[in-house]
């Protein structure tokens, strides 16, 4: 009797561990980054969803937050010039400040359909976007994830900007181990480094006019260096071999 129990309890454990699994995943999994001139005429980022189950799953996408400026976006007046769409898998297109909320179905497996796609048209106006969605299953609200887009639209560089842009040097780029971080200007500049899935590595802060070495420990590929000085945004490529 007691082995029985024994076995008993185990198999509840590994039923009630199996069941606990999320039925579906996302990626990336926290913020997603993109960066572009504000005289684009529309860019825009995704989270890709894959399904573990083997049959169609209904999710849910809600609006939690929308900043603009750092600012929380209580009017469409607060965005602008701007315009923001959404595309989710099931194919549906949305003013993005109209609708808060709505329901699609994402294919079993990782489908190249099975996309949230947030799409801002900067009509040429400068600024700074965070959106934050809330993702759920119907069958299971609790199994939620919270996603946050984070959009730079940046000035046309000028030859003055371009002057800025240099305030922050890289050496060398390409990079191995180690790379050499140079701050031409005479502010303080905190330097971000994103992978290409839009995923903060690290925060560096660099006093004027100083030159510092930094470890990398990255896997090969591309990043990005991102600044501000002057109230603008700076991008840099840096590539990890």
């Amino acid at each position: 009797m007691i082995r029985t129990g024994y076995f008993f309890v185990i198999y509840l454990w590994v039923i009630s561990t199996v069941a606990s699994q999320s039925d579906y995943s996302v990626e990336p999994v926290d913020t997603v980054f993109a960066v572009k001139p504000a005289s684009s005429f529309v860019f825009y980022n995704y989270i890709q969803f894959t399904n573990h189950t083997d049959s169609l799953l209904d999710m849910q996408w809600e609006r939690l937050s929308l900043q603009v400026n750092d600012q929380i976006v209580s009017s469409v007046d607060d965005l602008g010039d701007w315009k923001l769409a959404i595309q989710d898998p099931s194919n549906n297109f949305s003013d993005a400040y109209i609708r808060e909320k709505a329901t699609f179905t994402i294919q079993p497996g990782t489908n190249p359909l099975d996309k949230f796609n947030l799409q801002l048209f900067p009509h040429n106006q400068v600024g700074h976007l965070k959106a934050q969605y809330l993702f759920f299953p119907l069958s299971n609200p609790l199994d939620s994830t919270i996603v946050i887009f984070d959009y730079t639209a940046t000035t046309t560089t000028s030859i003055s900007e371009k002057a800025e842009n240099v305030a922050i040097q890289v050496y060398p780029n390409p990079a191995t181990n180690d790379i050499q971080l140079t701050n031409a200007s005479n502010q303080i500049i905190y330097l971000h480094l994103y992978n290409t899935k839009g995923q903060q590595i690290w925060i560096e802060r660099l006093t004027p006019k100083s030159v510092i070495w930094k470890q990398l420990h990255l896997s090969s590929g591309l990043y990005l260096l991102r600044w501000e000085l002057s109230n603008k945004i700076y991008t840099q490529k840096l590539i990890v071999q």
